[in-house]
C-alpha cells in the first residue's frame, strides 16, 4: 500500500501541510485574542 502509493502520499502530504500552513500562521495570530475572549467565557457561562 505505502509502496505504490507513495506518490500519491507524497502529494498528498505537501498538499495537507501546504493547506495547513496557510492557515496555521494565521491561527497563532488569532490564538492570542482567544485567550482574551476565553476570560469572558467563564463569565458568560456563569
Amino acid at each position: 500500500m505505502g509502496r505504490w502509493g507513495d506518490g500519491e502520499d507524497k502529494e498528498d502530504k505537501e498538499d495537507k501541510e501546504d493547506k495547513e500552513g496557510i492557515p496555521n500562521s494565521q491561527f497563532p495570530i488569532p490564538n492570542s485574542q482567544f485567550p482574551i475572549p476565553n476570560s469572558q467565557f467563564p463569565i458568560l457561562n456563569s
